[in-house]
Order: C-alpha cells, then sequence, then structure tokens
C-alpha cells in the first residue's frame, strides 16, 4: 500500500504548493503589476484565477483517491491509472512550459510513476 499513498502525498502537495506559492508569487505580481487594463480587476483577472488552480484541485483530488485507495487496502486500478496519467503529462508538460527540469514536474512524474507501481504491484 506504499505506492498509492506516497503517490497521493506527492499529488496533495503538489496540488497545494502550485495553489499557495502561484497566488503569492505568481498571480499577485501579475495582478499588481497593472500592465493590462484587463487583469486590474473583472471577469479576466478571475478567470485567470480559477485556471490557474484547477491543475492544482484536480491533483489534490486525484492524490486524496490514491491515499483512500491504499489505506482502505482496495485495489483501484481505474484511479491509479487516470491519476498516473494525469501526474506524468502535467509534469513533463511543466517541463517544456519551462524549457528545463523543476521540482515541481519532477514531484508529478515521481506521483505518476508511483501510480503505475501500485498497478504492476496490485497496489
Amino acid at each position: 500500500m506504499l505506492f498509492p499513498i506516497t503517490a497521493g502525498a506527492l499529488g496533495i502537495i503538489a496540488g497545494s504548493a502550485h495553489s499557495y506559492l502561484g497566488e503569492r508569487k505568481i498571480l499577485w505580481r501579475l495582478f499588481a503589476e497593472g500592465n493590462s487594463q484587463a487583469l486590474e480587476k473583472g471577469r479576466t483577472r478571475e478567470l485567470l484565477r480559477a485556471v490557474w488552480h484547477i491543475p492544482s484541485l484536480a491533483w489534490i483530488v486525484l492524490g486524496l483517491a490514491l491515499v483512500h485507495a491504499g489505506l482502505e487496502n482496495r485495489p483501484d486500478g481505474v484511479v491509479a491509472a487516470m491519476a498516473g496519467t494525469v501526474f506524468v503529462l502535467s509534469g513533463v508538460a511543466n517541463w517544456m512550459a519551462l524549457k528545463s527540469i523543476h521540482i515541481s514536474g519532477g514531484t508529478l512524474v515521481a506521483a505518476g510513476l508511483l501510480s503505475f507501481a501500485s498497478i504492476v504491484v496490485g497496489l
């Protein structure tokens, strides 16, 4: 049960860090700069904030599902496959967007590989 619990914990950590650090380091600065009238207030600003947090929510929910499956000792290959796919693709997309290896991408890829490993060993 170690693989899904560890994968889930990494997903939860990645999602939580993405939301928190994104608000503190990226969105706050983007909105504070005032370079764009569209970002000063209104729908565009709130849409951007919501879109930023959607992946975080997905990673947290998938992480919770993996932790639950691991703690309940109930193999759930579908959850592990979905989580593994989302985590690996998210991590690789992170590396592609940043054009470098970054800890966030590594955390997500590791979570994905652990998710897939839980299927191979039967959770």
